[in-house]
């Protein structure tokens, strides 16, 4: 028997799995062997596709940015979501605060989400 292709997900919510068992169940159904495996985190998702104890991962941007650059550019993307293709950061500033370059947030703070999030829009502070 053919080994299956095996697809990382992070488990962010419960329906996750339902909702990778219907991709596994449509693939093995016609023809294509699939399985996958369920990460806690992204750091452990690109860990164990960099090792090559996954095939895939269905990563977010911001998983993507990072396995790209561990990588050594040598990762590929192989499909996107339609709501990811206009991805971007934006920084928003008070007008009194003479922002008006990224030169001059040097020493500045910021408020960001969770380093993994990408609706947190932050690859421009981590990477």
């Amino acid at each position: 028997m053919k080994k299956p292709i095996v697809v990382g997900s992070v488990a962010y919510d419960p329906k996750i799995v339902t909702i990778w068992d219907i991709i596994r169940d449509y693939f093995n159904d016609n023809g294509v062997r699939l399985d996958y495996v369920l990460f806690s985190n992204y750091e452990a998702q690109i860990e164990y596709l960099l090792s090559g104890k996954i095939d895939i991962a269905w990563n977010t941007n911001v998983a993507w940015v990072r396995t790209y650059e561990l990588s050594n550019h040598k990762a590929q993307a192989l499909l996107m979501r339609d709501t990811d293709i206009d991805f971007k950061s934006i920084f928003i500033a008070k007008t009194n605060k003479n922002i008006n370059s990224i030169s001059d947030l040097k020493g500045k703070k910021f408020g960001l989400g969770s380093k993994d999030s990408a609706q947190a829009a932050i690859l421009p502070y981590e990477f």
